[in-house]
């Protein structure tokens, strides 16, 4: 999804306190744009301490309503943004007007993928039963119609099954089966083995050359396009209507990767890499060009830790997981700036 940005700055409406995001783009179809803080000052006090959610910034006022959250794992739809509590891992929905309610559908505790466009959802639900880990993968409209039963699977080796996308058209849902071990630590979201589920047969193809590792793993719209790694790190784009699979070699010295993601046609993947140094945790912005077979180091920096969003034009928008923040990245020379304080999540459009 294309976003052309225009207006990057953070601005202070002083008067009444209320730190207030400019609109990242403005064009007729955006409505508001969505920024995250850490921090929120919602006019009630100087300081909000230990308040976080989100600015709705209007695109074409730039006027923002605040939204009190306590959230992590926010996701946009078209006219909203959806959330797990940080305590309770209930779901819940803001709407641009600073509304926050319980979500209508989504249980306590859910993972959940959505379309590119924003008109489907994939989630799953885990309970253990007689000794077995029974996990149900759903898929309906963000509003709840069309609700589907796609998968039940039943494990005695609590191998669960976590959605990690569904097609524009909601035939198709990928997801991964991995052991679910509340002592395992790990940086980054796992996708350590590779399914594509046909919601309306409920056919199961296991993806070639998979479980490659519990790493990074991203998919274009169609669901024709993968960026997955292997376990050296190597990378590959994968067309998977013709199984044909450009590879780029590895990088070494880097032990964790994720949060990838892909370039509308292919042609770019990016993603973030992890490595221990003498002086601590460190951190990479990786690039993969597909036409070229190969990856490279965008950007290498130490404790801060930045999140690949999306591709514009010849840059890579990245945005903070350890601090507020978004970032432009120039693709050619790895030129960070920084164009906002808060950390900038995508546009609703109505």
């Amino acid at each position: 999804m294309t976003r052309w940005l225009i207006a990057l700055l953070i601005g202070v409406l002083s008067a009444a306190n209320v730190h207030v995001a400019q609109p990242m783009r403005q064009t007729t179809a955006a409505l508001y744009d969505v920024f995250y803080s850490s921090a929120i000052n919602d006019g009630s006090s100087a300081k909000a301490v230990g308040k976080s959610g989100l600015y709705f910034v209007d695109a074409h006022t730039g006027l923002s309503a605040v939204a009190i959250t306590n959230g992590v794992n926010y996701t946009l739809l078209n006219d909203s943004v959806i959330f797990s509590d940080k305590q309770s891992g209930q779901s819940g929905v803001a709407y641009p007007d600073g509304r926050v309610l319980p979500h209508p559908f989504l249980p306590v505790g859910v993972v959940w993928a959505a379309s590119t466009d924003r008109t489907w959802l994939a989630w799953s639900t885990a309970h253990t039963e007689n000794g077995s880990l029974l996990t149900d993968l759903y898929v309906a409209h963000p509003n709840g119609d069309n609700k589907q039963l796609a998968l039940h699977t039943s494990s005695s080796k609590a191998i669960s099954v976590r959605p990690l996308a569904v097609t524009n058209d909601g035939l198709t849902v990928f997801y991964t089966r991995q052991a679910v071990d509340p002592k395992a630590s790990s940086l980054y979201v796992q996708a350590a083995d590779l399914y594509r589920l046909t919601v309306a047969t409920g056919e199961v193809v296991h993806l070639n050359g998979e479980p490659r590792c519990a790493c990074a793993a991203a998919f274009s719209a169609d669901g024709r396009l993968l960026l997955r790694l292997e376990s050296t790190f190597a990378a590959h784009v994968i067309d998977l209507s013709v199984n044909v699979d450009v590879r780029a070699d590895p990088l070494t010295g880097y032990t964790q990767a994720g949060d990838a993601v892909l370039s509308d046609k292919g042609t770019f993947g990016a993603y973030s890499a992890a490595k221990v140094t003498a002086s601590g945790q460190q951190f990479a912005l990786i690039v993969v060009d597909s036409s070229a077979h190969k990856q490279r180091v965008l950007l290498d920096f130490s404790a801060n830790r930045l999140r690949p969003l999306l591709f514009e034009r010849n840059a890579l928008i990245a945005i903070g997981v350890d601090k507020d923040g978004t970032y432009k990245v120039a693709l050619t020379d790895g030129t960070l700036t920084q164009v906002s304080a808060n950390t900038f999540l995508g546009s609703l459009s109505g």
